[in-house]
């Protein structure tokens, strides 16, 4: 018998699949992958590097800095359960956690107004050579039309970059910042750190300014009230120089003898609380403890072997996807051949058409007569 005639024949044959054959599906997804692997392996490399590309470029660095907030009668909330537990009255949860009062605080518009508002200088490189400078609005390339909405754009973008967390078992709020340079990240740490502090110095001070105003006018009230009594015992004493002798006015001078006593006792006391609320006033003492300073703490924001593990599946994914596409493609060229014969013939006479127009000679104007001028 022929080989041949008997090749063709095996060719002519359907090839019979069974439903049961699960080894069918595999070997053609191997098939595919082994005939692209080519393709897979390029789409790997280049997804691994744009990916570490991608992240050291846009994924910028991130600072951090911790901090505990001060407890007791220094603290703004640590006022009123100080000022309750001399009653005998345990507020704690009813003022809130100062803990987590601080952790609210930087993202607050109000802060990250003043954040993005504060200029900053720093080294954009390691060697310090390149130096940068401006305000955040500049840095971050805040969009706007007015300065109003060039602010609110970068408060917007703030938001994304300061992150917080706190530990109410240890009494801690972690500050995060993120920042295409890392010194700027550091120095936008600090900033915030030092804008907490502003805060809670100047809310101190000024419940110290409204504390101070109110017992002054009550220790004046007390004073005049002390001069009042004693006016009364001496016009007393005036009129019974020897009230000794008599039981009923030796009662009335103990009366107002007490009296005076008891105005002298709430003189003094205000007379002291009111030096102390002067000097709660001046005080500019810091408010919150840092245990872990900003410096020195910037680091890449995406490790590179995270990076790297993300292209590496990110890009295979890619190439096998594209591997099956180009199989697909390949599959319905075999199928529909003579379409495809039928449009390469159609792209290449139109590629000779192009290529014999662009090296025809230009023709000149025709003249009268259908002949050109030069004929």
């Amino acid at each position: 018998m022929d080989p041949n005639a008997l090749s063709g024949e095996l060719e002519s044959r359907p090839v019979v699949v069974h439903e049961g054959d699960d080894d069918i599906p595999l070997i053609a997804f191997l098939n595919v992958i082994l005939r692209y692997r080519r393709v897979i392996l390029l789409a790997t490399v280049a997804g691994v590097a744009a990916t570490v590309v991608t992240g050291l470029l846009f994924g910028g660095y991130r600072a951090q800095a911790v901090f505990a907030p001060v407890m007791g009668a220094q603290s703004p909330l640590g006022d009123v359960a100080g000022l309750a537990a001399k009653f005998g009255i345990n507020v704690a949860g009813a003022v809130g956690s100062p803990v987590g009062f601080y952790a609210d605080l930087p993202t607050t518009d109000g802060l990250l107004s003043q954040l993005a508002e504060t200029r900053f200088s720093f080294a954009a490189d390691a060697n310090g050579q390149d130096t940068l400078s401006g305000t955040l609005v500049v840095l971050l390339k805040a969009s706007g039309d007015t300065p109003e909405e060039l602010l609110q754009d970068a408060v917007d973008r703030l938001q994304r970059k300061v992150d917080v967390t706190s530990d109410l078992g240890a009494g801690t709020v972690t500050v995060k910042v993120v920042a295409p340079w890392p010194a700027l990240a550091e120095k936008m740490t600090r900033r915030v750190l030092d804008l907490v502090n502003v805060f809670n110095v100047e809310q101190l001070q000024s419940q110290a300014r409204a504390e101070r105003a109110f017992i002054e006018d009550r220790m004046h009230a007390a004073q005049g009230e002390l001069e009042d009594a004693e006016n009364q015992l001496e016009a007393f004493l005036r009129q019974n120089r020897t009230y000794q002798t008599s039981p009923k006015l030796t009662i009335e001078a103990g009366r107002l003898q007490r009296r005076i006593d008891l105005r002298q006792q709430t003189y003094t006391t205000l007379v002291g609380e009111y030096e102390e609320a002067r000097i709660r006033e001046i005080r500019n003492t810091p408010v919150i403890t840092i245990v872990d300073p900003p410096e020195g703490s910037a680091r890449v924001r995406f490790k590179v072997v995270v990076l790297v593990l993300v292209g590496l599946m990110a890009g295979a994914a890619s190439g096998v996807l594209l591997a099956f596409l180009l199989e697909y493609f390949a599959g319905l060229r075999r199928e529909r051949s003579s379409e495809f014969e039928t449009l390469q013939g159609l792209l290449a006479s139109a590629q000779r058409e192009l290529r014999l127009h662009r090296f025809l000679p230009k023709r000149g104007p025709t003249g009268p007569g259908g002949s050109s001028p030069g004929d």
